[in-house]
């Protein structure tokens, strides 16, 4: 693996709320997510794993510590330079699918090419090779109602993918899904991590699932507890 470090927390800490309701959601936390790396965070509700994940993703920002990302330090950027950073360089993936349910596949991996300016030509050239990289060929037409659960879920992994992310975040991307197509949707961002040397980071809370990675981590009450390779 390229030990090049994509993403690292030094010391963050993150606390919503003020006073008595304050709620310390991490709490000085180092951690250092490696170029194409598939890392897994595990822990129990109300660990942090999810503010972590949205930290990373730029959707939030820390209390106190910092957090780097490929060398440019994070908590300086402003809320504009924050949506860049996440436009260019994150795709998402959720645990409920997101997707334009009156457009078809196509046009919901699409999507995120239109507001990188891509000509039409190019978004379907792109999106059509995403389709494929999922297993959705000639589902292209399709609308999320005519696709079963596992089959949107590979839309919503394309359009994560399509505009080349560096760093993929999945946010418990099987837990609307029975067990054999959470299998399938892992074995799935697995490919697309070693074939695509996309850097993936993993939230879940199922062991099964996180083995599927190199790394896991451990969060509970805001803090690493643990780390397993």
């Amino acid at each position: 693996m390229n030990r090049n470090i994509i993403v690292e927390f030094k010391g963050l800490s993150k606390t919503y709320g003020k006073g008595a309701r304050a709620v310390k959601a991490l709490r000085g936390i180092d951690l250092k997510v490696y170029k194409g790396e598939f890392l897994a965070i595990m822990g129990a509700s109300g660990s942090g794993k999810s503010t972590c994940l949205n930290i990373m993703g730029f959707l939030d920002t820390p209390t106190s510590g910092t957090y780097i990302f490929k060398d440019t330090v994070v908590n300086n950027l402003t809320k504009k330079e924050l949506a860049l950073f996440r436009r260019h360089y994150i795709g998402f993936v959720f645990q409920t699918y997101n997707l334009l349910e009156r457009s078809t596949a196509l046009e919901n991996v699409e999507l995120p090419l239109i507001y990188h300016g891509v000509s039409s030509k190019k978004r379907k050239e792109k999106a059509l090779s995403a389709l494929r990289s999922v297993g959705l060929s000639g589902k292209e037409r399709y609308l999320p109602s005519e696709l079963s659960g596992g089959q949107q879920q590979r839309v919503a992994i394309a359009r994560a993918i399509v505009k080349n992310p560096l760093v993929l975040l999945a946010d418990e991307p099987t837990g609307n899904l029975d067990s054999e197509m959470s299998h399938e949707i892992m074995k799935l961002i697995f490919k697309l991590n070693k074939e695509k040397s996309i850097t993936v980071v993993l939230i879940t809370h199922e062991k099964e699932m996180a083995e599927y990675a190199d790394r896991i981590i451990l969060l509970k009450d805001g803090m690493i507890i643990k780390e397993e390779k």
